[in-house]
């Protein structure tokens, strides 16, 4: 379980470089869902 949100975690700083801040803003919204649910 820790090694998958890591994994998240990092891929959603590397998809906020390329993508931009709006879209890092919707995979963490995305991220915090899966963790909570």
């Amino acid at each position: 379980m820790r090694a998958a949100v890591m994994m998240a975690f990092v891929t959603m700083m590397v998809a906020a470089r390329h993508l931009g801040d709006f879209s890092a803003l919707q995979l963490r919204c995305c991220i915090v869902r899966r963790m909570t649910h």
